[in-house]
């Protein structure tokens, strides 16, 4: 009888005939850890198992809503253990949503698969030590199989070993690329001093400061610029050469910032010292974590992890805000988000200054943990995103003031002829063509956190679709189809879906960096899967069609509104539908449309400048601060 044998890993890289080898006369299947779907072997692909095999749907939920009700508290054991006045738990909420839920799935993934497959060995693949979710399913594994009884292997007893050449190599690619680095920083130095040389602006006016991605700002940045009533600083660690005119000709300072190489901290005191004060709460908290202390030691193990990866970071940011903080005409500053440490960081930093906090919504939230916020002013793109703020966010509650979205004014301006023209130029698309968009959304194939089967689902839907879309084009000359794609798949493995015969023929354009305005306005049709554009398109006009699976977000911004073209990738008429919609438009009218985005999104459709000046104006005129 063959020994059951069950392998735990990634295997995008991996060959079947690799594992029969080396565990000849066993019976092997694959626990398949990242949660994507996309394997090359056969023989991998018919043998394995994925962690929504083994609990139900309803289970990973629950998980998700721990996690935030977790995040909500656990903070709470340090706040009197602060840096520069800024709660570090607090900081790094984000990360911690995710890991505690990926540590949770992993503990109720693997105790259930050892009750049903009572496997006589398992074995850790070197891939587990490729992304955080593989190392932690790892960690996790070793502890519950060991608990029941069950050999654990490490296969190759490797976790990434190189030979001497390969290390060379490795070493000199470093020194150039810190060669390349040092330069870059003196260029942006240089381009930051004679930005503000340039652009100086008399002292005797209050500053305004922006931090985060230029084209989340520009368009507020140009009207406080023509309004002329402030100094405008843009913090940032760099700027695309073609922003710079941007910069001259509003009269922006440019404040650089410049990164510190993570794990270079020197607080290795107060680091440890957080850590072993976190350590002595597990009772307080085993209740989320099933009783096992093992798995709140992995939180801790990870919030030590993230402080060595930011605290040069955050004090280098510290340094510069508490500098520019000193002028007492230093007012406000905007953010594009405070999810991540950094921009959190920014944020609490300049809450703890008294400096008023603004935060503009620039893309759709569709996790709950991206409605809680420390900002203390948001402005917010409709009702229901305000509706979900004031459910899920911070204590302090916001001020929500529901503006649209300020970048889309460019869009709203776009002619769709010009627009068009530009496009079919750009991609060498005949002008009688019919214009399909593609947005891809983010295809990873190691997504490190990410409770449940959601994303992976939402792959497989977006793959199909593709599949499906690509045979109408190979049939019907009159259809071009654009795929645009996340700027996370521009590299990667998750590239080799790209570069199969799939995405391939002359009606496909790929593309990652093209305007999206342009495309939104040009295009007949948007298909999605869930993404920020689809919004545009209503805004814009265009056609928009969402492609669905079996579970969908209920936090869809759209769901049940009634004016969605919603399609099925496995119906019958889905290539039908396409074509539909493509000669017809869609189910809602366009006048169904405007009403019900007139109702939810009402500051869409007038220019908002007024009311983020007359806001900003007057969250500044009651600040305290100075």
């Amino acid at each position: 009888m063959k020994e059951n044998l069950i392998i735990i890993g990634g295997f995008n890289t991996a060959g079947y005939a690799d594992y029969a080898k080396r565990y000849l006369g066993s019976d092997i299947s694959f626990f398949h850890v990242p949660a994507t779907w996309f394997i090359l072997d056969k023989d991998i692909r018919e043998r394995i198992i994925y962690s929504g095999d083994l609990l139900p749907q309803d289970v990973f939920s629950k998980i998700y809503d721990d996690s935030i009700e977790f995040i909500k508290k656990f903070p709470r054991i340090c706040d009197e253990l602060k840096f520069k006045g800024v709660n570090l738990l607090e900081v790094l909420r984000y990360g911690l949503e995710r890991e505690y839920g990926l540590i949770i799935e992993a503990f109720l993934v693997l105790r259930e698969f050892a009750k049903k497959n009572k496997p006589a060995k398992i074995v850790i693949d070197p891939s587990c030590y490729r992304s955080e979710r593989c190392r932690v399913y790892a960690l996790v594994a070793g502890h519950v199989f060991r608990q029941q009884g069950i050999a654990v292997e490490e296969y190759g007893n490797n976790r990434g070993s190189r030979t001497v050449g390969s290390a060379i190599l490795a070493r000199l690619r470093m020194c150039s690329e810190s060669v390349r680095a040092h330069i870059k920083c003196a260029a942006k130095s240089c381009g930051s001093f004679v930005i503000n040389v340039l652009n100086m602006s008399g002292n005797n006016k209050d500053k305004i400061y922006f931090y985060g991605a230029f084209h989340h700002f520009e368009q507020l940045m140009e009207w406080f610029s023509e309004r002329g009533e402030y100094n405008l600083v843009y913090v940032s660690e760099g700027v695309f050469y073609k922003k710079l005119p941007v910069l001259t000709a509003n009269k922006i300072s440019w404040l650089y910032f410049k990164r510190s190489a993570a794990g270079r901290s020197g607080k290795v005191n107060a680091i440890e010292v957080l850590a072993e004060r976190i350590s002595g709460h597990f009772d307080e908290f085993s209740g989320y974590f099933h009783g096992a202390r093992f798995l709140f030691d992995l939180v801790v193990e990870f919030v030590r992890k993230e402080l060595y990866a930011n605290w040069g970071n955050f004090e280098r940011m510290s340094d510069i805000l508490e500098r520019a903080y000193t002028d007492p005409k230093a007012k406000a500053i905007f953010a594009a988000e405070d999810q991540i440490p950094l921009s959190r960081f920014v944020v609490d930093v300049s809450n703890s200054h008294k400096v008023e906090t603004f935060l503009i919504c620039h893309g759709i939230m569709v996790e709950k943990n991206n409605f809680i916020f420390s900002t203390k002013n948001i402005f917010a793109y409709g009702r229901k995103i305000s509706e979900r703020i004031k459910e899920y966010s911070s204590p302090e509650k916001p001020n929500i003031i529901e503006v649209g979205m300020p970048r889309l004014r460019r869009l709203k301006d776009l002619a769709k002829e010009e627009a068009r023209e530009k496009i079919c130029r750009d991609f060498r698309i005949v002008s009688d063509q019919k214009i399909i968009v593609f947005i891809a959304g983010n295809m990873s194939f190691d997504v490190d956190l990410s409770v449940n089967d959601v994303r992976k689902n939402r792959q497989i839907i977006c793959f199909e679709a593709l599949r499906k879309l690509k045979a109408l084009t190979d049939r019907d000359e009159k259809i071009c189809l654009i795929v645009k794609l996340h700027p996370g798949t521009n590299e990667g493995p998750e590239r080799l879906i790209y570069g199969r015969d799939i995405l391939k023929g002359p009606g496909i354009r790929l593309n990652v960096t093209y305007d999206i305005d342009l495309l939104v306005r040009g295009a007949d049709l948007i298909v999605h899967c869930e993404s920020t554009v689809a919004y545009h398109g209503y805004v814009a006009g265009t056609n928009v069609a969402r492609v669905r699976g079996e579970v969908q977000n209920p936090l869809w911004e759209f769901l049940d509104s009634g004016i969605e073209n919603v399609l099925f990738v496995d119906s019958p008429s889905f290539i039908a539908d396409i074509e539909a919609l493509l000669e017809r438009g869609g189910g809602a009218s366009k006048e169904d449309i405007r009403k019900y985005l007139e109702r939810n999104y009402k500051n869409e459709f007038i220019d908002p400048k007024d009311i983020v000046m007359d806001e900003t104006d007057r969250a500044i005129r009651n600040n305290t601060r100075g």
